[in-house]
């Protein structure tokens, strides 16, 4: 289209709101192809996210909680030992 232009017009500018329409139809095209593959890139980059926001609240409890019933079965059997002797 424009190679066609300039050998039918050698030495003349080709239109610029022409050059415009062109590169928007050419991007507009270019990004409807690609927008699947982006939209799945970005979902999964958020649910990957997403679970390691999750995983630190939960590995804290999760550990306080462990931490928690080592203690408390230290206490209990050191109560029932003493309380056998």
């Amino acid at each position: 289209m424009i190679r066609d232009f300039f050998r039918k017009n050698s030495g003349e500018m080709y239109q610029l709101h022409r050059v415009v329409t062109i590169a928007v139809e050419h991007i507009s095209k270019s990004l409807l192809e690609q927008s699947p593959k982006t939209v799945w890139e970005a979902r999964r980059i958020w649910v990957v996210l997403f679970l390691i926001v999750q995983l630190i609240p939960f590995e804290t409890i999760g550990y306080c909680a462990d931490k928690d019933l080592k203690i408390r079965n230290h206490f209990y059997s050191y109560q029932q030992y003493s309380s056998n002797l």
